[in-house]
């Protein structure tokens, strides 16, 4: 699984009105640029907000929409802290069951809107943000950040683990 990335960060911008979707497109327009691919190639977009634009449509969506991606389809993920670690998980699976071959995983939130800067002993934990990659299937020798492809067993052998193979090759 290769990725590439961008990331927007610590941008305050409440007082300027911009959504999470906003630093969601910047951030998916800058992987994409460094995956080589253009928006009509992603077929899988999820992000991990808690800050999300709407409760309907998702922000997954509105980003859908802004950047272009009209093969995409996609949904939110609140999970707080790890909703980018999640995302990423997600959109892995995406693309290592073979559903899609490039996935989009962004963590985005713009907390200045929920946060209470008065408060100290909280607001300096929390900044606007946004960093996105998009995943795809890593070729043999490429770099790679998780591989469900193969699994080694005790004699060796290597094992396919997506479900349509079970071949041993040595």
């Amino acid at each position: 699984m290769t990725w590439r990335s961008s990331s927007i960060r610590e941008r305050h911008i409440a007082d300027e009105g911009v959504a999470t979707s906003d630093l969601a497109k910047e951030a998916a327009e800058g992987a994409m640029r460094e995956a080589g691919i253009t928006p009509d190639q992603l077929g899988f977009i999820v992000v991990g907000t808690t800050t999300p634009d709407t409760i309907f449509p998702s922000t997954a969506c509105m980003l859908q929409t802004k950047i272009g991606a009209h093969n995409a389809w996609g949904f939110d993920l609140g999970a707080a802290c790890s909703g980018f670690t999640y995302s990423l998980t997600v959109a892995m699976q995406m693309v290592a069951t073979g559903a899609h071959d490039y996935a989009l995983a962004v963590g985005a939130d713009v907390m200045s809107s929920i946060i209470d800067y008065t408060d100290r002993t909280t607001c300096v934990l929390f900044g606007d943000g946004a960093g996105a990659v998009v995943l795809a299937p890593a070729k043999d020798g490429d770099p790679h950040i998780i591989d469900f492809a193969h699994m080694i067993d005790g004699s060796g052998c290597r094992r396919h683990t997506r479900p349509s193979t079970s071949a041993c090759t040595t």
